[in-house]
């Protein structure tokens, strides 16, 4: 259609005139103009054809349905001119939005002159949208004053997802409690905060219609077990900084059986030493809190080897193939902690929602241990007899410090998973340290696994594969050997 327009065009500007009739798309009115040229999929090209074709694409609603401003600036005078802009924007479009992103950042943020800038222009660019229209806002490093509160009561009763707050900054609670209850159609709520108070989960967990909730805090969530009550969620993720004072009591899952992603990030592990090869999971940390299960249990978490931030410890989703997955990472499931390790039981009875069964678990440099006054995997017989993939990577056994206590351990684990079709022990961190190897051989259920088609056992240091057969055909085998 452009083709057949830009000769014409060309032609105009040289001043030649051609008969309207020509072109019948001149005959057309604006606005159904502007329509025709948003269903044909035409965007910022049709300046090329004329200053009219640009000026009903721009007077057509649905171009500016969804809007993203991105305020990035290095300083107070930048981001107040990035802002003016993104007001002056709202004021003409505005009205048309039916989603909104808004991202305001700054390596002084927090400044006082910078917060006053955002604390200004905020209310003015919320002011410009249209109540019931509006579906969608995200709010990032926004900080809820009074009059953003104001702003977002007007907007409250439409919205169905709401992305909001800055973890540097505390959340108020008085005001969030005003405002979400004014969320009548709100599904997805995503709130980041220095701290939120507890009064501000009763708050959350009196929205019943909730579909998706994110928590994100720096400092120690309040009892998250009240959130068992939202039983619409598919999609539950807590997060709090590992350098928050204070356990997580997470919610049990039982009663949330829509639920396709539950996560949980809860360790305080600020380290009573560097923690380096060889004496980092002896040494451990001076507080590991983690988790207070709804069960009476605790499971504590360490610091992964890297040293980096983890998003979350533990996860429950399901995939894209539609296999259920629960993902355990640096959590100490032996009894070396004070007051002990929660065993891979009491992890499936926080984590999975009531009748889920697990087909695939990922166990990611977690403590394990098996001997006779217990087991890591005590009371999983029912639990994992099911499972076609089991991942334990990483993984070591503290308590003897030996690669036969390992073998023992995993033993253990692989016994209760007859049905695997994939197993993966690799030690990908090359710690070859008792406890991390598998220098005494492989856990002799592996033998017994008749339907195992892929194998690896990547840097466990195995002085050589036993003869099998392991399945009936052959399997998939991966870096068994030595280096």
């Amino acid at each position: 259609m452009l083709q057949m327009l830009v000769p014409r065009s060309a032609a105009a500007m040289a001043g030649d005139e051609e008969p309207p009739s020509l072109n019948p798309f001149d005959a057309l009115p604006d606005a159904l103009l502007g329509h025709i040229q948003v269903l044909a999929g035409i965007r910022a090209e049709v300046a090329i054809v004329s200053q009219r074709w640009w000026r009903c694409w721009l007077a057509e609603p649905t171009v500016w349905e969804e809007q993203s401003l991105y305020c990035r600036a290095n300083t107070p005078e930048e981001l107040e001119q990035q802002l003016e802009r993104a007001v002056e924007k709202a004021q003409q479009v505005g009205r048309h939005a039916s989603q909104l992103e808004l991202d305001v950042w700054s390596p002084k943020l927090q400044s006082s002159k910078i917060a006053g800038t955002v604390t200004r222009r905020l209310p003015q660019l919320l002011a410009c949208l249209t109540p019931g229209r509006l579906q969608l806002l995200q709010l990032r490093n926004a900080s809820l004053t009074d009059g953003v509160a104001a702003a977002l009561q007007r907007l409250a009763p439409g919205l169905e997802w709401l992305q909001f707050g800055s973890t540097a900054c505390a959340l108020p609670a008085a005001r969030f409690s005003q405002l979400a209850g004014h969320f009548s159609a709100l599904e997805s709520l995503d709130v980041g905060a220095s701290y939120v108070a507890p009064s501000v989960l009763e708050a959350v967990a009196a929205l019943p219609q909730l579909d998706e909730l994110q928590l994100e805090s720096q400092a120690a969530l309040p009892d998250a077990r009240q959130l068992s009550a939202l039983t619409r969620l598919s999609r539950l993720e807590l997060w709090q900084s590992k350098h928050a004072v204070g356990p997580l009591l997470p919610p049990s899952a039982a009663p949330l059986t829509r639920l396709t992603r539950l996560a949980f990030s809860a360790a305080d592990m600020q380290a009573s030493g560097k923690c380096v090869h060889g004496n980092w999971c002896t040494g451990m940390v001076a507080r590991a809190l983690g988790l207070h299960l709804p069960s009476g249990e605790r499971c504590t978490f360490r610091e992964n080897l890297s040293g980096g931030d983890e998003w979350y410890h533990l996860a429950f989703e399901r995939t894209d193939s539609g296999s259920l997955q629960l993902t355990v990472q640096y959590a100490n499931m032996d009894d070396e902690e004070e007051g002990g390790g929660a065993p891979l039981a009491a992890l499936y009875r926080t984590m999975l929602p009531a009748g889920a069964a697990v087909q695939e678990l990922w166990l990611e440099e977690c403590a394990i241990a098996s001997s006779a006054g217990g087991s890591s995997f005590s009371e999983c017989g029912p639990l994992l007899a099911g499972m076609t993939k089991l991942g334990a990577s990483m993984c070591f056994e503290r308590t003897a410090r030996s690669d036969a206590a390992l073998r023992r351990a995993l033993d253990a684990c692989i016994a209760l998973t007859p049905n695997l079709h994939r197993l993966d022990m690799g030690n990908y961190g090359a710690f070859y340290e008792p406890g991390w190897t598998l220098t005494a051989g492989p856990p002799p259920a592996v033998l017994g696994l008749g339907r195992l088609e892929s194998l690896s056992l990547e840097g466990m240091l195995l002085p050589a594969l036993p003869e099998g057969p392991y399945v009936a055909g052959e399997p998939h085998l991966v870096g068994f050997l030595p280096g």
